[in-house]
């Protein structure tokens, strides 16, 4: 059988077999160039596959260039990483173009190679130079002065290409700049970085979201890295993963008098600790408690909850505005968030809580809060156990003098609970705390609330009472199972020292250094140390083994005023007499002194002690 096939219809079949590739390699790329385009100028979501994918493509070269100038090369000033972490903040940010370091190595070389020399080249040779000089840092930091790592996944998985910096201790609170050093870490999550001078630093590292997914860097704020000038410093990066909450979440709605906190279980936990909030327009307000539990879960009465201090919110208007009221005892700042003062205790609000986990050394290891935290499994919930009151209402309309003076009438009618917590907010929040002990008093001795007692602790100390500041010392020791922070033990020392108890006072101050890794109450210890006998030499040691280490202002510098008391040879005896002076409270006889001595060593010490600390 013969088939007959006409000609047009053969040259149309050629001419479509012909059309094939040049759809596929010519048209259609550029049709996804035009589309990746369009979706940039629109704002759409899209990633950095999109961009590979094209430069891999069969787009011409010039469009290929076109490309990496304007989206890689005009956006290095951008920071490639969606999240800061760091111990003193953290933040998101970043663009939506995101590549490993062979990707940005291979992009780069090809860009190079075939490229004018002008000033876009100039900017892609650098940055190559930089993934080259931070492939080879690791090996050739041997000898030097260095603080080194990995970053890690607690299941051992290395990251790449992290951002990581080393911050000194004057710019850990500023934000992080693109022109600042950073180190990208190679496969094996490596980074180093050398001749690192001495002096006080903090980690931080930049990653993508897809590092942080059901993970975290638990890293606290006083987490420092001390370089001195002859020992390297290791340092490893370990990210675990979030601590899931069990109840309440899912917008859960607790109506007992008692809410149930459950959450998983953390490997090496010794304690936890537990922090509540709620949601603001701008995200969320959360407060710490210092509470310690030992299990994985916490039954907390709701009229604890309710008293609870969360911090306070603004709302700045241009003209701040002021009202006094003849017959309230405070000056009303309109400007406030008066959902912060009533708290967990509206019905309507939804609040959230989250949880952090800390082995014996009181080191942070894992959260449930953070970056990488998923809405979904979040420790939201309604506590609706109670309906909002009159006084309630007038307060979050604004009404804040209605409001108290509600809250007055009622609690000296009924007694009512709520009321007195609400008086105090109120009290506290227009810094009329001395009126507020009143209060704070009767809440604490009448209905056994232990809230107060950090705020009593220093009013009794303030008056010098003493036998109070004893009871209530005891009464807040068990309430925290035995456990104090180190800014109360300092207090608590101080207290010590007033009463003669100078031994006593010491040993509380090293445990103070033990808890608390910036030092910032070094010199108290060491003015003990110097009292009690120990030789300057001693003391100097003592200094250095304790560095300040503080962000957000700048710290005194105790070990430099020991080391000038041992370069200007001030007679031990000397130092133990104003020492005396100080402690036993003689300001007569120290004032005297401070006009005529010539020690000026010794007077910029005792100065120092008197700014930092009471002594009365």
């Amino acid at each position: 059988m013969k088939i007959k096939v006409k000609i047009k219809h053969l040259a149309f079949s050629l001419f479509v077999i012909a059309l094939i590739p040049i759809v596929a390699f010519v048209i259609i790329p550029q049709v996804k160039l035009l589309q990746f385009e369009r979706a940039v100028s629109t704002g759409a979501e899209i990633g950095s596959e999109q961009l590979v994918e094209l430069l891999e493509s069969s787009i011409t070269e010039t469009q290929k260039r076109s490309l990496i100038e304007d989206y890689i090369l005009a956006r290095l000033s951008e920071n490639n990483y969606d999240v800061m972490i760091g111990p003193s903040f953290s933040h998101s940010n970043g663009s939506p173009f995101y590549f490993s370091q062979s990707e940005m190595e291979r992009i780069l070389e090809q860009y190079v190679k075939e490229g004018n020399i002008d000033s876009e080249w100039a900017q892609a040779t650098k940055e190559l130079a930089s993934y080259y000089a931070a492939e080879e840092e690791f090996d050739k930091a041997e000898g030097a002065v260095t603080v080194s790592g990995r970053v890690t996944r607690s299941d051992g998985q290395a990251l790449e290409n992290i951002e990581v910096y080393l911050r000194e201790q004057s710019m850990v609170n500023q934000s992080v700049s693109h022109s600042e050093k950073s180190i990208r870490t190679n496969e094996k999550g490596e980074f180093v970085f050398k001749g690192v001078e001495e002096g006080n630093y903090q980690l931080f590292i930049g990653l993508r979201f897809e590092h942080l997914n059901g993970w975290t860097w638990a890293v606290d704020a006083d987490d420092w890295i001390t370089v001195t000038d002859s020992h390297s410093v290791e340092y490893d990066v370990v990210l675990t993963p979030l601590i899931d909450l069990q109840h309440p979440i899912n917008d859960d709605v607790i109506t007992d008098q008692e809410v149930l906190f459950e959450w998983e279980e953390v490997e090496g936990a010794a304690y936890y600790q537990l922090s509540f909030g709620y949601q603001t327009d701008n995200g969320s307000l959360l407060s710490g408690r210092l509470d310690r539990f030992v299990d994985n879960k916490a039954l907390i009465p709701v009229e604890e909850l309710y008293s609870y201090q969360l911090g306070l919110l603004f709302n700045p208007t241009e003209e701040r505005e002021i009202v006094h009221y003849h017959d309230l005892p405070f000056e009303v700042d309109k400007d406030i968030e008066t959902q912060s003062l009533l708290g967990l205790a509206n019905p309507n609000q939804r609040l959230l809580w989250a949880v952090d986990a800390y082995d014996q050394h009181n080191r942070r290891i894992s959260t449930s809060g953070g970056l990488g935290v998923n809405a979904s499994t979040a420790g939201f919930f309604y506590l609706q156990e109670r309906e909002l009151t009159e006084a309630d209402r007038l307060l979050l309309d604004g009404e804040i003098a209605q409001a108290y003076r509600l809250y007055e009438q009622h609690y000296e009618q009924t007694e009512d609970i709520h009321s007195l917590n609400m008086l105090i907010k109120i009290l506290v929040a227009f810094e009329e705390v001395d009126r507020s002990y009143f209060y704070m008093e009767e809440l604490t001795r009448k209905f056994s609330y232990d809230e107060y007692l950090p705020f009593l602790l220093g009013h009794y100390y303030s008056e010098q009472n003493w036998e109070l500041y004893e009871e209530i010392y005891e009464r807040f020791k068990v309430h925290n199972g035995g456990e104090l922070d180190p800014h109360m033990l300092t207090e608590h020392a101080q207290y010590l020292l007033v009463n003669g108890k100078y031994n006593e006072a010491l040993a509380v101050m090293y445990e103070v250094m033990d808890g608390d890794r910036t030092h910032i109450d070094v010199g108290l210890l060491l003015a003990l140390e110097l009292y009690l006998g120990a030789n300057i030499d001693e003391v100097v040691e003592l200094a250095n083994q304790y560095p300040v280490r503080a962000s957000g202002y700048q710290p005194v510098n105790w070990g430099a005023m020991i080391n000038g008391l041992s370069e200007n040879q001030i007679e031990f005896n000397t130092i133990v007499e104003k020492l005396e002076f100080l402690f036993a409270g003689e300001k007569n006889e120290l004032e005297d002194w401070m006009e005529t001595t010539e020690d000026e060593a010794l007077q910029l010490f005792i100065q120092h002690l008197q700014q930092e600390y009471v002594f009365e």
